[in-house]
C-alpha cells in the first residue's frame, strides 16, 4: 500500500476517532408540561413520629412551571398551600407554612419511554398539633410524579427536623403520602444533549516498531462522557479493520456491556506483524465499538492502532 493512501486512510480514521455522533441524537437535558399552572393533590398524608402514626386526609394545590432543566434542583414548581381535615392519631391538626419550591432531582426511563421523576420540595414547613401543643418541622421532601399515568404523585419519606413547640415534641418526623393529581399532568422530555465520548490515554494508539511474527500490548479505555446517556454494547462489540496484523481483547467487550454515564471500559488492543511481512512498512487500522444508546441510535467510536516493522 502506497505511503499516501496510508496516510488518507489515517486521516479518515483520526475524523472518525474525534467525532461526536450524528446531532439528531440526544439525551435528557429538560422536560416541557402541559397544562403548566395550577394542580390539586388529593390522598391521605401520614406522619410519624415517637408518639406514634397519624393520618388527615389532604388536599394540596401547587403550581407546576411549563419547563424545567435536567439539571440538581432546577425549579420544576411551587407547593402553594394545603387543607387537612380528619387528622386520626397522635396529631389533632395539620397546617403547612408558607411555600416551597419544588427541585428537581432525577429521571427514570428513556427520552422515548419515560417512567417518573423525582423533585424535592424544599425546606417545607409544617405545623403538626400533638398532645404537646403545636410541634413545626422543616427539611426536604421528596415526591416521585408517574409520569406514565400523569396522575400519581408519591411523597416519600422523608424525615423532617423540628424547628418550633414545646420542648417535649417529637425531635423529627417522617411525612410519607400517594396523592391522586388533577388536572392529569403530560410530560415530554427534551431530548437535545449529542451523545460523547473519549479516548485514553489518546485516540491513537502507537506501538512503534515491532519485529514480524512477535506482539506487542497496549491497553485503551472508552469513556462515556456524557451527563445521563447510558450505552449498550451490540454486535460484534468490537471490530478491527486490519485483522492481519491487529487484534483486541474480545473478552473485555462482551455483548450488552452497560457503559453508563461517566463510565469505562478497558480493552487491550494487539500489534502483530506476521512472519515475512515487509521490512520498514506502516501499519495502520481502525479499532471500533458498537454501541446503542438509550434512545436506539447506533455509534462506533473509533481509535486508530498503527505500527512499524523494523
Amino acid at each position: 500500500m502506497s505511503t499516501r493512501l496510508r496516510l488518507a486512510l489515517l486521516a479518515v480514521a483520526l475524523l472518525a476517532a474525534t467525532a461526536t455522533a450524528p446531532s439528531a441524537a440526544s439525551a435528557v437535558t429538560g422536560f416541557q408540561v402541559s397544562p403548566a399552572g395550577t394542580y390539586t393533590a388529593t390522598g391521605t398524608l401520614s406522619f410519624s413520629s415517637s408518639l406514634g402514626t397519624a393520618t388527615c386526609d389532604a388536599i394540596l394545590t401547587a403550581t407546576v412551571a411549563s419547563s424545567w432543566s435536567a439539571t440538581a434542583l432546577a425549579t420544576a414548581g411551587t407547593l402553594t398551600g394545603g387543607r387537612f381535615t380528619n387528622c386520626r392519631g397522635a396529631v389533632s391538626a395539620f397546617a403547612l407554612t408558607g411555600t416551597s419550591t419544588a427541585g428537581y432531582v432525577s429521571f427514570a426511563g428513556t427520552p422515548s419511554s419515560p417512567r417518573s421523576f423525582t423533585e424535592s420540595f424544599l425546606g417545607l414547613t409544617f405545623t403538626a398539633t400533638t398532645i404537646f401543643g403545636a410541634c413545626q418541622y422543616r427539611g426536604n421532601q421528596t415526591a416521585t410524579l408517574d409520569i406514565v399515568s400523569g396522575t400519581t404523585l408519591t411523597l416519600g419519606r422523608s424525615t423532617l427536623a423540628k424547628v418550633g413547640g414545646a420542648g417535649a415534641c417529637p425531635a423529627s418526623g417522617t411525612l410519607s403520602a400517594t396523592f391522586a393529581l388533577s388536572p392529569r399532568l403530560a410530560v415530554t422530555v427534551l431530548d437535545t444533549e449529542p451523545p460523547t465520548w473519549q479516548w485514553t490515554p489518546a485516540s491513537v494508539v502507537d506501538f512503534g516498531v515491532q519485529a514480524a511474527g512477535t506482539t506487542t500490548t497496549s491497553t485503551i479505555t472508552f469513556t462515556n462522557t456524557t451527563q445521563l446517556r447510558t450505552y449498550t454494547t451490540i454486535p460484534p462489540q468490537g471490530s478491527v479493520d486490519d485483522p492481519v496484523n491487529f487484534s483486541f481483547d474480545a473478552a473485555r467487550l462482551p455483548n450488552n456491556l452497560i457503559i453508563l454515564p461517566g463510565g469505562s471500559v478497558s480493552i487491550d488492543v494487539s500489534f502483530t506483524p506476521p512472519a515475512g511481512a515487509p521490512a520498514n512498512t506502516l501499519e495502520i487500522s481502525g479499532f471500533g465499538i458498537h454501541l446503542r444508546d438509550d434512545t436506539g441510535h447506533v455509534f462506533t467510536p473509533s481509535a486508530i492502532l498503527r505500527g512499524r516493522t523494523p
